[in-house]
Formats: structure tokens, sequence, C-alpha cells
């Protein structure tokens, strides 16, 4: 099987990620010089185990696209092992998705490979009527390979959901 690569390069929080680095987790030292800074890019989301409810949180701002989904998804996992986390919360709403119907139709397999499980329960969080199209697919075609996603248009629901 192929390692699955980076395709830029990334920054969010203390993980820094370069192009080619496989998703296997490498961080980078914040000593790394080997990139110029006008190379460095922002993720446009931020995620963090809350463990009042024992869930990842991602929340996504700006243009999303596939590279960007991919970087959210090591470091949702790499998360999740860490805490063993049972639920996984994602929000939409201050996001535009700009991804291909291809690329969300192999987000479950992505995920399976690296390290996400089946019994996680999703919550996607989703206002923004530009992503419901994409969202919808994404919930169904992962609910047809087994995995627990569901859409809401609000954290408090998506929360209740989770714990229920």
């Amino acid at each position: 099987m192929t390692p699955l690569v980076i395709p830029a390069y990334y920054i969010n929080d203390n993980h820094r990620y370069r192009q080619g680095d496989a998703f296997t987790g490498i961080q980078l030292s914040a000593n790394d010089d080997s990139t110029r800074l006008s190379e460095k890019k922002m993720m446009p989301f931020s995620v963090r185990y809350n463990s009042e409810f024992n869930a990842v949180e991602t929340i996504f701002k700006g243009i999303i696209n596939e590279a960007d989904m991919q970087a959210q998804m090591l470091e949702s996992c790499a998360i999740a092992a860490k805490y063993a986390a049972s639920y996984a919360i994602s929000n939409f709403t201050a996001a535009t998705l700009r991804v291909s119907i291809v690329f969300i139709y192999d987000m479950p397999e992505l995920c399976e490979r690296m390290g996400g499980n089946r019994p996680v329960r999703l919550a996607l969080i989703n206002l923004n009527q530009e992503n419901d199209e994409m969202i919808g697919f994404y919930q169904l075609v992962s609910q047809n390979r087994g995995w627990n996603v569901q859409i809401f248009s609000n954290t408090q629901q998506a929360k209740a959901w989770l714990l229920t």
C-alpha cells in the first residue's frame, strides 16, 4: 500500500509537516530551517481533545481543500489514538469546502488508513448551505461503510447525540 503524503507545508499548534512527509505522525522540530518562511501555511482548522466528552473537536475556518482535510484527519486520528477518544465533532459552519466528490467518496477509507476506528461517533456541524451537498454525501458514504456519522445545526445537539 502506498503511504499517504502531505501535499503541502503546514503548521498547526506544535505539529509541523512538510511536503513529502508520510502520514505517520512525523513531527518536525521548531528549529527546522530546511523550509523558507514563505512556504509555510497556517492550517485553516484547529483540533483539540475535549476530556468532558472524550471527543476530538475540530473547527474549520475559511476555504478548505483536500490537503487541508488530509492534514486535519491526520491530526484528529493522532489525538484520538493518544486519548482513546470515542467521539469526534467537526464544525464546518465558518468554512467552505473545495474538495472533489471523489475525494469525499475516498475519505472513509483514508481515515481507516490513518488509524481511524469505526466505533467512533462523528458529529458534523454545518450551517453553511454551500457545504450541504458535500457533507451530506460524506454522511451517506460513511454510513454505507459502517461509520456512525450524523449532521447537526448546532453544537448542543451534536454533543447530546454523542452522549446518547
